[in-house]
């Protein structure tokens, strides 16, 4: 009679650990700012390590998120 009073707990706990769990927050898309680069300013060409202060931006482009599209069945 005590295992099957163990056993009842066991679930009774398991139940009840499972409702109060905390709920996980969906992920937010991040947000990309796009730097902003001086007009005229010279490209820098670096051959080697080296050091640099002030980095240059030549392209920005913003990656989505594109569904991948898919045909179901052989051809």
């Amino acid at each position: 009679m005590t295992m099957w009073v163990q056993v009842a707990i066991l679930v009774v706990s398991a139940l009840l650990n499972y409702a109060s769990r905390p709920k996980p927050e969906k992920p937010k898309p991040q947000e990309a700012t796009a730097p902003v680069v001086e007009d005229g300013k010279r490209i820098r060409r670096i051959y080697g390590t080296v050091w640099v202060d002030d980095s240059i931006v030549l392209g920005w482009k913003e990656v989505g998120q594109d569904p991948i599209r898919t045909k179901g069945g052989k051809k």
